[in-house]
């Protein structure tokens, strides 16, 4: 039997829970910090009267509404009487997948743990919680999420909802039903539905809503699993690429990625696996350090400059990987596992098969050289590391990228000074669909995916089921449905733009 907790008793009394409950490892137990402010989004989100922006500063909008309903009841009857809505938690997505020109719901005041059941070692909480805040108050009842992705920022359903993932060979994404095993859904006709995995007349509309794109209803609450809070014990090294790719590394880790250096043949590594040693203020320092001023402030202010000289990338590149020192830290596993992101950047996000992450590599070095090549106005220089991520195949949803097999996510990016990004990602990206890639749901891609997926139908039949007007629907779900271009002129709405200065986008 669940365990409910009254979310304001839950808010008030955490920290004398977690003094009392045994089921916090000690080796974690000095790796609880102070809780995060409640607005995360650092100039992005809702930063203007009735406008929208999105993390990467790529994707605006101009609404006719933006509501922030108190309660559930007040938002079933914003739901009732719209036409057309869309719901955003974080607005970390860096595709157009969340606005339209209507109404805009932020749905920040739904958060909260609702509720722990212990014997089942499952967690409810509001969808609309930021995973930082989550993770804190998960830690202080003594347990964590087993994996999650790399930042914080992020509202717990739009992390499921568009696939989100770590890193481990031992488990899928966020939205694997090994980890999201239950929701309570709001529908476009007002129905409320308790889904869960233990039902098998469930299993179907979970397996649609797992990862859903916003576009079934509103994700009021989802249920996870849950493991006993732990710490890990992260090694960062540099390593040639070929000693980086050695499936021996996914086999020795819990937790393993790189970030591969364009223009080089070396990688840094990350090796993570869970300790029952503690941490201490010497390790905390030393990764608040490297990700908050090195990897963030200082990294954001040099690409802003190479952005004025992109000719100078290559060199700096290297220099700067010369330069890294092999890290060590101990410390709670989300701490470990996330990381601030408050450099603007265009992300592009493939799901490849675990096989093909060698030549998705080649692929990417062979464009890397040939763009610096070009004739000036064509030129493009690679500007960030490559990420590469090794996850298990995602089992019980519909149109998750890593759905049915052990997957690579590789993952580019550009600093968003830097002109020309698209003469980056889209030849890279027709390369990565022929090896198999399916893209993230919110981060860039330019070709419609919904043949690389066996369920799409089946997805679409759900959704049309359960909002036969498309109130949840917007231009990036028509495109999906082939009923948009996907050029900036086709955009049915123009009151949603992709463009900035004096580049404009066409991605979905």
């Amino acid at each position: 039997m669940s365990n409910k907790i009254d979310r304001r008793e839950f808010l008030k009394n955490s920290t004398k829970v977690a003094a009392g409950a045994s089921l916090i490892a000690n080796s974690a137990k000095s790796q609880i910090f102070k809780e995060a402010p409640k607005v995360e989004t650092d100039g992005y989100g809702f930063y203007k009267k009735n406008k929208w922006r999105n993390w990467s500063l790529q994707v605006n909008a101009q609404p006719s509404n933006i509501l922030k309903p108190k309660n559930l009841n007040e938002l079933r009857s914003i739901i009732l009487n719209s036409d057309s809505m869309r719901f955003v938690g974080s607005s970390h997505s860096i595709s157009g997948i969340i606005p339209n020109g209507q109404t805009l719901i932020n749905t920040e005041n739904f958060t909260g743990i609702i509720s722990m059941n212990e014997a089942k070692q499952e967690v409810t909480a509001y969808g609309g919680m930021k995973l930082r805040q989550f993770s804190n108050q998960l830690a202080r009842l003594g347990w964590a999420l087993p994996s999650t992705g790399d930042t914080f920022y992020q509202s717990i359903a739009g992390l499921t909802s568009t696939g989100t993932h770590g890193t481990g060979m031992q488990w899928g994404s966020c939205s694997d039903k090994n980890c999201l095993v239950g929701m309570k859904v709001l529908l476009a006709d007002g129905t409320i539905m308790d889904l869960h995995e233990d039902n098998p007349g469930d299993r179907e509309l979970l397996s649609a809503f797992r990862v859903g794109l916003g576009a079934l209803g509103y994700v009021v609450t989802i249920t996870f699993k849950v493991v006993p809070i732990h710490n890990l014990e992260h090694y960062g090294k540099t390593r040639e690429l070929d000693d980086a790719l050695d499936p021996k590394h996914l086999k020795n880790n819990d937790h393993y990625e790189f970030a591969y250096s364009p223009y080089t043949n070396k990688c840094i590594t990350f090796e993570r696996n869970i300790t029952k040693k503690q941490g201490n203020k010497k390790f905390e320092r030393q990764r608040r350090r490297r990700e908050n001023f090195t990897e963030n402030w200082l990294a954001g202010r040099i690409l802003a400059l190479g952005s004025l000289r992109p000719q100078i990338v290559e060199a700096a590149t290297k220099r700067f990987l010369n330069s890294v020192k092999d890290s060590h830290d101990i410390g709670r596993c989300d701490h470990i596992m996330t990381m601030p992101r408050t450099v603007p950047s265009y992300l592009m996000e493939y799901a490849i098969p675990l096989e093909n992450a060698r030549k998705a590599i080649d692929a990417l070095k062979e464009l890397t050289f040939e763009l610096k090549e070009k004739p000036k106005d064509e030129r493009f220089y690679v500007n960030l590391p490559c990420q590469v991520r090794f996850v298990r195949g995602d089992q019980g949803n519909l149109i998750s990228p890593g759905a049915g097999r052990d997957t690579c996510w590789f993952g580019v990016g550009s600093h968003y000074k830097f002109k020309n990004s698209e003469r980056f990602f889209k030849p890279l990206e027709k390369k990565l669909i022929e090896l198999g890639g399916r893209p993230h749901w919110g981060k860039l891609f330019y070709t419609n995916p919904t043949d690389k997926y066996e369920h799409w139908d089946k997805y679409t039949e759900i959704r049309n089921k359960l909002d036969p007007s498309q109130k949840f629907s917007n231009d990036y779900m028509k495109r999906l449905d082939g009923l948009v271009g996907k050029g900036a002129k086709d955009l049915a709405n123009k009151e949603v733009t992709f463009k900035k200065g004096d580049q404009e986008f066409t991605h979905f």
